[in-house]
Order: structure tokens, then C-alpha cells, then sequence
């Protein structure tokens, strides 16, 4: 878990889940960093500290960093299953569940297919496949949500309710 600040306010959050934040019209373009500076323009959101617009996410990351013994953010493999055949299969079959019945009725609204395609990198790429799997599942289900299609997906055994 993380403390988490915005606007004054804390909150805690686990690293591997999402924390959505909604701004009010009162901070357009009175923000800056990771979060972009909040114009309606996302083409000039990956702005460094300088000032001056970076086309690669590692290198957008990188120019924001703290502490400058910290280590550089690498690029990563574009398919990280193709790294770990054996966990492509795994990865294959768990992120199915996006493209199955149980999340069926959102399909019209949100397309599965690029959620499908960020699941299997991080299941391949992620220390446990499980977390990695449960933030997929629920990045996909809270864009279905902003669509007013709400899907009953958690189960006890199954990414928690």
C-alpha cells in the first residue's frame, strides 16, 4: 500500500490497482508532470520538466525522476510473452475472460481487444500473474463502467469482491 495525495486530500491504494481522479474545470491547464497538464489536448501531455515533448514513455518517466541515483526505466520488450512461452498459454487463457460471456454485454460499448492485448503483456510480464490479471479485469470493467455498462465480474476466489 501507498499514500496517495491529490488536491490536499490522502488516500491509500495498492500499487497494482487503480486510483481514478476526476479534476474540476477549476485546474485546466494549472497541472503539470505524469498526470499531463489537463488542456483536453492529450497530443501535448508527455511533457518533460523543460518543457519540451517526449515521444517515448520510458523517456517521459525517466525526465520526471526525483532522485537522480535512481535507476533509468528500460524499454520494455513489446510482447513479454514472447520472452515466457510457458506462461503465453496461461496468459492466453486467463485474459480469454475478457472476450467471454461474463463480460459480453460491454463489448458494443468498449472494445475488449486492446484490453486483451495490455492483460496477456502484463500476465506474462508480471511477478504474479494473478494481481496482474485482476487489474487488467478491472481497468476493462471500469472503462465499461464510464460506459454505464456495469459487469459483475469479482468472485470470493476470484480477484476478491
Amino acid at each position: 500500500m501507498q499514500n496517495i495525495a491529490a488536491a490536499g486530500k490522502y488516500c491509500k491504494t495498492s500499487t497494482l490497482t487503480f486510483l481514478p481522479r476526476q479534476l474540476s474545470s477549476e485546474y485546466t491547464e494549472r497541472t503539470c508532470g505524469l498526470c499531463g497538464n489537463y488542456n483536453g489536448n492529450q497530443g501535448d501531455d508527455f511533457l518533460t520538466p523543460s518543457g519540451l515533448p517526449e515521444t517515448l514513455v520510458e523517456d517521459f518517466g525517466n525526465s520526471w525522476k526525483l532522485k537522480g541515483d535512481c535507476q533509468d526505466v528500460q524499454k520494455q520488450e513489446s510482447d513479454s510473452c514472447s520472452l515466457t512461452p510457458r506462461l503465453a498459454k496461461s496468459a492466453d487463457s486467463s485474459c480469454s475472460i475478457l472476450v467471454s460471456p461474463l463480460f459480453e454485454p460491454c463489448h458494443h460499448e468498449v472494445s475488449p481487444s486492446p484490453y486483451f492485448k495490455n492483460c496477456r503483456y502484463d500476465v506474462c510480464s508480471c511477478s504474479d500473474g494473478k494481481d496482474c490479471l485482476c487489474a487488467a479485469l478491472s481497468a476493462y470493467a471500469m472503462a465499461c463502467a464510464r460506459k454505464g455498462v456495469l459487469v459483475d465480474w469479482r468472485q470470493p476466489d476470484f480477484c476478491g469482491t
